[in-house]
């Protein structure tokens, strides 16, 4: 096999991989939620390759910009390029595969802490409204953020649904169930991650059966839906 199928193949696999048990999404989104400006795809391919990445950029990208050597010896994290007429591969590398120049400061990461809370309660609220009391707990309030960001962009969502969840465990479904099964399985990932991109405690919140719909979205084209989601 060439590495272009390799990393295809390792792309369809831990497609697979990820919905076969709460655990596998769980781990995926703990990746997702470091690397949340890719794309699903690419998510997909740096959980499998490198699931502890906090922050991956091409080379240009650190060399230019944050002014970054890429060390020695580091192997580059391999994604699908689609962009143009022909598949190819295309490289990005974690922070952590870098090093700065002479007298270059490291990067900064955002870390979320107790004193921002507030603010960042009063930000989300004006973006999304309808959310409860900031004095509300943060893990509280970023499920309720998440619910009605979900809620808000359900109907996008729907489209093409039925299609994609054809020959799942989903297929039997009624619209308005299938519906139900689809919110709350992105509800419940994107509280998760945000959960755990803020530095809390997600698992000891969301630690029951909350992704038994995800688990359900067992077919290539289901997965690559609900996780685009």
């Amino acid at each position: 096999l060439t590495k272009l199928e390799k990393i295809n193949d390792l792309s369809d696999q831990t497609e697979k991989e990820i919905i076969r048990t709460q655990e596998n999404w769980a781990a995926y989104l703990r990746t997702a939620a470091q690397v949340y400006k890719y794309p699903f795809s690419d998510q997909l391919l740096i959980h499998a390759q490198r699931p502890d990445a906090t922050a991956c950029a091409n080379i240009q990208f650190w060399n230019k910009r944050m002014k970054r050597w890429v060390n020695r010896g580091a192997k580059g994290i391999a994604l699908l390029d689609d962009s143009g007429a022909k598949l190819r591969l295309k490289y990005v590398f974690d922070v952590s595969d870098t090093h700065p120049a002479r007298g270059v400061p490291d990067p900064y990461f955002w870390q979320m802490q107790p004193q921002y809370e507030k603010p960042v309660m009063e930000a989300i609220a004006n973006s999304l409204g309808d959310l409860p009391p900031e004095s509300t707990d943060f893990r509280d309030f970023l499920y309720a953020a998440a619910s009605v960001a979900v809620q808000d962009h359900l109907e996008d969502y729907l489209n093409n649904y039925e299609e994609a969840r054809a020959r799942t465990l989903l297929e039997e479904l009624d619209e308005d169930a299938a519906a139900v099964f689809l919110r709350d399985a992105v509800t419940n990932s994107v509280a998760y991650a945000a959960m755990i991109r803020c530095g809390l405690d997600a698992d000891g919140y969301l630690h029951g059966d909350e992704f038994t719909a995800v688990c359900q979205h067992n077919s290539p084209a289901a997965t690559l839906h609900l996780g685009t989601a």
